[in-house]
């Protein structure tokens, strides 16, 4: 470092040691004015006129950056605050004779010292700071002496206006660099402790102070054994600038960016050149992004304490009050910047948006009717707002612009269905929609700010109605036109009339309204239409199904929505028992087309899931479902069929066939259906598989009279506990008739493993007699005739076969009587018995053999006839 005696080195001139001796002497004249019992509120009133704390260290910044300095620094101890800067414009002065003085003022040429050491005299106008006016003796709250070192100039100001010069210069201040010391002993009312409480405070708390200095890029500052620093970067374009401050504490930063955008204005009545700026605060990603959360004061130069309400920082050279903190808003000079900025502001719309910064972020930015700007501030709001009604400024849903005038506003799912095609139609209006902005309150409001006209679930609804409630609209059948043939589109729309429904329509029934797309592609009213089962489309006559791929894709929630509005519309959940029976009713009745054999097969199966499920046989009594198995095709009903082979070895084959019964075998095609629980439904509906015995009364029993003698007595009444209970089966006698040993072999089948009961007739007139028994009705009929054959096809009365003779697929089981009921065998056993006794006879000695057997006697009387 050069030699702390800079005196020696580098001394003022002659010229300069004159003036700052004349200098020195006429401030010395105006001290003793100021030190007048009359005059003490002068000082003071200028010293304190700043409410906010340290208020000097902005007119310090201030200073240095018009001194053109780059860097400047603070360094802050308990008993002193030192501040020094680079700057490359240094100390001057100039000839304190009063009348000079004020030309050169006017001049601007007006040295620094004597700017530094007057009240209210400075090279700035009044809308400026620094260069040593009237806010430097804020400095005086905290100093009585302040020092400056500035060689050749260095001197202390004594007596708030008093140069006096130096010896020395201070031992810190480096090689080209001016350096402020201000000793914070002997200040009224300001102890050492406040003062520097209240300056650290203030160092490490500046708002944004190197924004719109023009020179300034860094400060740095320590405070006892903290330090920090204030960093600016800047990166210009032909059109705007974007400056990064950074705020740094121990390695800890605090990052802020802003796009600005200047101007240079004129003073005509000075003739005067002065900048005026917007700054747009950002984010510090990567990419530059608007940020709208915090409110900026206005500033003049640095902040003041002028509440704007806007989310962007306005700078200009305001004319403000005393203090300093606030805009005088009815000044003239104040109210045609306040004008310029706001044309800079809409000035600066086409650039935004040329950058592709036009988003919602910005329009968040923009004042709106919620933020209530007074008066002064609202022409930002006006001008912006105007401009975007007259231009091409809005951005849009499909990332255009368009004036706000072309725009609607709606919700997100709206947004992202109708083009402006259907908004077109439904809205009856030329328009598309503003970017959608959901997640951003205050974009919202900008858009309403902007007067774009909302489109939303109410008006959704009511065009809906207007257009395809056949009551309402004019030309229904022209409107279906809109109608997208897109399965996904309509399950879209039928997915946002849902949610309309849902948000603010509760009250609407959409049931008359034809826009539920059914399976041939046309359109109905919802309560004329099904739903499909299980997905199956239906493709018959008579009931309207909704188009199945309407309801199906991978979106789920978006189904359930489009099916939840059917409903609302009145679409039916058919239940499979309904298709069941329109099935039946369309291919399966009296005078109905006969189904492909295709279908005919997914029928049945599709009944025998159903029948399986419900157990319910009734719905197919009155239906021809089942295919006959002659070579006609033709269809009939279930108790005209019956099961026989391939399906069961039933022997009803032979029945009907040999029999005038109506009755047909099943088509051998049910095979295909490959259903294995096809024969339990034919028999559940009523196929015949098996000879069935009929329960009858007693009328027809040949031993009638024997079972109802009790009820020919006198006076024998017929009561609820009477019995009259007898069995046969249908034309059993024409069966029995036919000696046909398929048929006999059926019935002999079926009374094998018949009940017992069905053996006997039983009869009482009422709970007093007992029940009287007699063989039934099918016993006697079955014991009357020559029907089971023998091994050799010849047919013989139950009594005179044996059990020898029958054929082997005739199974000897009387496990339930029924043989013996019959009186199956008795005269071939008595026979065989008759035979045994005459060759036991034979052996006598007395008795011819031949006679014995030629004898029609029995062995006992032909052995008494003999005896």
């Amino acid at each position: 470092m050069n030699s702390l005696n800079t005196m020696l080195s580098q001394k003022m001139t002659k010229e300069q040691n004159e003036l700052f001796g004349r200098l020195k002497r006429d401030r010395e004249d105006s001290a003793k004015t100021l030190e007048k019992t009359s005059m003490k509120g002068v000082k003071q009133s200028v010293t304190d006129k700043y409410s906010e704390q340290a208020h000097f260290i902005y007119e310090l910044l201030q200073n240095a950056d018009d001194a053109e300095a780059t860097q400047c620094r603070f360094v802050l101890n308990n008993d002193r605050l030192i501040f020094s800067h680079n700057g490359r414009i240094h100390f001057s002065i100039s000839d304190p004779d009063s009348q000079k003085e004020e030309c050169a003022k006017i001049e601007g040429n007006l040295g620094h010292i004597n700017s530094i050491t007057s009240i209210a005299n400075s090279t700035k106008s009044e809308a400026d700071i620094g260069k040593f006016g009237l806010g430097f003796k804020s400095v005086f709250q905290y100093t009585n002496t302040p020092h400056v070192y500035d060689p050749p100039f260095i001197f202390k100001i004594d007596r708030f206006i008093v140069p006096v010069l130096l010896e020395k210069d201070h031992p810190e201040r480096k090689p080209e660099e001016t350096l402020f010391y201000f000793p914070f002993a002997g200040v009224r009312g300001k102890t050492s402790e406040t003062a520097y409480k209240e300056i650290a405070d203030r160092l490490e708390g500046l708002d944004n102070p190197l924004l719109f200095l023009r020179h300034l890029k860094e400060i740095g500052w320590n405070v006892g054994k903290k330090s920090g620093c204030y960093l600016k970067e800047e990166e210009r374009q032909s059109d705007h600038r974007i400056v990064s401050l950074m705020t740094e504490v121990k390695d800890k930063g605090v990052d802020n960016r802003f796009l600005i955008f200047d101007r240079n204005i004129l003073n005509q009545d000075r003739a005067e050149e002065y900048k005026i700026s917007i700054a747009y605060p950002c984010t510090v990603d990567k990419a530059l992004k608007f940020s709208y959360g915090h409110k900026y004061p206005a500033y003049c130069f640095f902040a003041t304490r002028e509440t704007t309400e806007l989310r962007f920082i306005i700078n200009a050279p305001f004319k403000l009050t005393d203090n300093r903190e606030n805009i005088k808003q009815r000044h003239d000079w104040n109210i045609s910047l306040r004008d310029q900025l706001a044309k800079l502001v809409v000035d600066s719309l086409p650039i935004i948006k040329a950058q592709g910064l036009l988003t919602t972020d910005y329009l968040a930015l923009l004042p709106n009717d919620s933020d209530e700007l007074i008066d002064f501030y609202k022409p930002f709001q006006d001008s912006v707002v105007q401009t975007m009604k007259n231009k091409p400024l809005v951005p849009t849903h499909d990332k255009k612009y368009a004036r706000a005038d072309e725009l609607l506003d709606g919700p997100r799912e709206l947004k992202g269905f109708l083009n402006k095609d259907d908004i077109a139609f439904l809205a009856d209006k030329q328009a598309t929609w503003a970017i959608g902005i959901f997640q951003n309150p205050r974009a919202v409001q900008f858009l309403k700010t902007l007067g774009i006209e909302w489109w939303g679930w109410y008006e959704l609804v009511e065009a809906v109605e207007n257009r395809f409630d056949p009551q309402c609209a004019d030309d229904i059948n022209n409107n279906l036109n809109w109608l997208s043939s897109d399965d996904e589109w309509t399950q879209s729309l039928y997915a946002l009339l849902d949610t309309a429904i849902k948000e603010e329509r509760e009250d609407w029934d959409p049931a008359d309204c034809c826009i539920v797309r059914i399976q041939s592609g046309k359109y109905r009213s919802g309560k004329e239409v099904y739903f499909p089962h299980q997905g199956i489309g239906s493709d018959i006559d008579g009931l309207e199904r909704v188009k199945e791929t309407i309801l199906q894709g991978k979106k789920k929630k978006q189904i359930e929505q489009a099916r939840s509005f059917l409903i609302k519309a009145g679409v039916k959940e058919a239940g499979e028992r309904e298709e069941i029976e329109l099935i039946l009713k369309t291919y399966y009745a009296t005078g109905t087309k006969d189904p492909t054999e295709k279908r005919h097969l997914r029928d049945i199966n599709r009944f025998i899931d159903w029948w399986l499920k419900e157990k319910d046989e009734t719905v197919f009594e009155d239906y021809f479902v089942f295919r006959d198995d002659t070579n006609e095709e033709s269809y009939r009903s279930p108790k005209d069929m019956y099961l026989d082979k391939p399906y069961l070895d039933t022997g009803l084959s032979a029945l009907f066939k040999n029999s005038d019964e109506e009755k047909n075998g099943l088509w051998d095609g049910y095979l295909k259906a490959k259903n294995r629980n096809f024969v339990d439904f034919a028999k559940a509906v009523g196929v015949t598989h098996s000879l069935k015995i009929e329960g009858c009364d007693t009328h027809n029993n040949p031993c009638r009279k024997i079972l109802r003698q009790d009820y020919s007595k006198h006076n024998v009444k017929w009561t609820t506990s009477a019995i009259d209970k007898d069995y046969t089966i249908n034309n059993i006698g024409k069966y029995l008739q036919l000696k046909n040993k398929d048929i006999s072999w059926l019935i002999w089948k079926t009374l094998s493993s018949a009940s017992p009961e069905v053996l006997r007739a039983k009869f009482r007139p009422n709970q007093q007699y007992s029940i009287r028994y007699e063989p039934s009705i099918l016993v006697h009929h079955l014991k009357s005739h020559e029907w089971i054959p023998d091994k050799k096809g010849n047919f013989s009365n139950p009594e005179d076969i044996s059990k020898e003779m029958l054929p082997a697929d005739f199974l000897y089981d009387d496990s339930n009587g029924w043989l013996t009921a019959i009186c199956f065998g008795e005269n071939a056993k008595k026979q065989q018995e008759n035979y045994k006794q005459k060759q036991e006879w034979a052996k006598h000695p007395k008795i011819d053999i031949a006679y014995i057997q030629s004898s029609p006697l029995t062995p006992y009387r032909v052995f008494k006839k003999i005896d």
